[in-house]
């Protein structure tokens, strides 16, 4: 290999050819090369990492780094995820980081509420838990969460209302629909209830110096209007 190496550049100079400038271009293609078989080496372990670990598998929903979607495809050297808006995005194995999968053996939502400061805080965990339930027992419903909801009670009191939390354990990928039935079950519980949801208090500071706000002629018209 070397003599043919040393061949090839012998015969370069014989056609007038300038040698350095070929070996200076065969060193940087060769760093290239090297440079990109490291990105190659680095993906490959790192996709036999992401087997290894069961991190992920198609199908899943993830977030890894800035995007989040479907898991379509994944190999040992690119995994592919298909976003919200329908973008299909390739990420190399050897740029994942930290993977949140939403949807690993079982999933939650996490659903919380902020009613009225002046609300009935009591009847309105009451309500919340019975529409909680309500939905748990609905047949339809029932097969995609997998215990009875937990509800973790009031979060916070603040001039904006009163935050009540509530957990219902579902079904992988269930969760959002469950979230869906929720909320609008909730809003109607409460409405017929005569639960206000909170707001914030907002107050409105009027200051002036007590003079009129009317110009000088305004002010002309305005003392003729009297006289009349």
């Amino acid at each position: 290999m070397v003599c043919i190496f040393t061949a090839f550049v012998f015969s370069l100079s014989l056609f007038d050819v300038p040698v350095a400038t070929v070996l200076a271009g065969a060193g940087i293609i060769g760093f290239a090369v090297s440079f990109g078989s490291q990105n190659l080496i680095k993906d490959l372990i790192a996709g036999i990492s992401n087997l290894m670990s069961d991190a992920f598998a198609i199908n899943d929903f993830v977030l890894i780094g800035e995007f989040e979607g479907v898991v379509e495809d994944t190999n040992l050297f690119v995994t592919r995820i298909r976003c919200p808006n329908g973008d299909l995005v390739t990420i190399p194995n050897g740029a994942i980081g930290t993977v949140c999968n939403q949807t690993k053996d079982w999933s939650r939502v996490d659903y919380s509420v902020m009613v009225a400061a002046d609300a009935d805080p009591k009847k309105a965990i009451a309500v919340l838990q019975q529409v909680a339930l309500g939905l748990y027992h609905d047949p339809w419903w029932h097969p995609k969460m997998l215990q009875a909801p937990e509800l973790k009670g009031i979060e916070e009191v603040s001039h904006q209302g009163i935050l009540i939390r509530i957990w219902l354990k579902t079904l992988p990928g269930e969760q959002w629909d469950v979230a869906r039935e929720l909320r609008l079950r909730v809003k109607v519980a409460f409405e017929s209830q005569e639960i206000a949801i909170g707001v914030p208090q907002q107050q409105l500071l009027m200051t002036g110096t007590g003079t009129s706000p009317l110009d000088g002629d305004e002010k002309e018209r305005a003392s003729k209007d009297g006289e009349k």
